[in-house]
């Protein structure tokens, strides 16, 4: 599960993906890996 995390936070800060909502996506993607 850590491995796709990194891979999602990689592909959200290198690619044209990290927009408005993006972070809040991320957010709330870290928090579902932390349960």
């Amino acid at each position: 599960k850590l491995l796709d995390l990194d891979f999602t936070v990689a592909a959200l800060c290198h690619g044209p993906l990290l927009r408005d909502g993006a972070k809040d996506r991320l957010r709330a993607v870290v928090e579902k890996n932390e349960w």
